[in-house]
């Protein structure tokens, strides 16, 4: 199942950021922005995805440039990897989907973890319990990491 990761989530909640030391460098980021510049695509975020995890008050609609990267995963399914960085404060919009939902997370420019949401298919969005969350969102951080080292 190819999901547009452009139609992220809608519905987060929202954490108490703890201090530790960012995964991505300024360097990765800014490998990860040229790739953005040359293979990203600006992506129309959704109203209630971009409210729920506190990227606006309303329903305006938001675009921002986001890099995708597919996954091949060992069962033969893939996993559709998105990073985006958002318009307020230098923060990260990271999105992960796999044939079992969609995962966003969102961070402040420190990249703590600020809202994390899931989306199972023909399921309301729901909260990622906080420790979940910040097991994917590491995650995430490090597979970007990687990325960005081998450009």
């Amino acid at each position: 199942m190819k999901l547009a990761l452009s139609l992220l989530l809608s519905g987060a909640v929202s954490v108490q950021a703890a201090a530790v030391k960012p995964i991505l460098s300024r360097v990765q980021i800014q490998k990860l922005q040229d790739l953005m510049v040359d293979h990203g695509h600006d992506s129309h975020v959704d109203p209630a995805i971009a409210k729920a995890v506190g990227l606006i008050k309303s329903a305006k609609p938001l675009v921002l440039r986001q890099l995708t990267m597919s996954e091949d995963m060992s069962d033969h399914s893939q996993r559709t990897h998105a990073f985006q960085l958002t318009t307020s404060g230098g923060g990260l919009l990271l999105a992960v989907a796999s044939l079992d939902g969609v995962r966003v997370y969102r961070t402040n420019a420190k990249q703590e973890l600020v809202a994390a949401v899931f989306e199972e298919p023909h399921k309301p969005l729901a909260a990622i319990p906080l420790p979940e969350a910040r097991k994917g969102l590491k995650a995430e951080l490090v597979y970007w990491a990687a990325i960005a080292d081998q450009s």
